[in-house]
């Protein structure tokens, strides 16, 4: 798997969990995740750009 891949991968996976959060009514990881879930998407654009 490619790096670019990989990081994709990572940042769906953040976002499974950041939803998951939110629907556990805990705000303040679902928060979390989604800033760790924007920061990887950021990198693997930066990646293919």
């Amino acid at each position: 798997m490619s790096q670019i891949q990989e990081l994709h991968k990572q940042a769906m996976d953040l976002a499974e969990m950041a939803q998951v959060a939110k629907l556990r009514n805990n705000s303040d990881l679902a928060v979390q995740l989604g800033v760790k879930t924007r920061y990887a998407q950021n990198i693997a654009r930066r990646k293919v750009l």
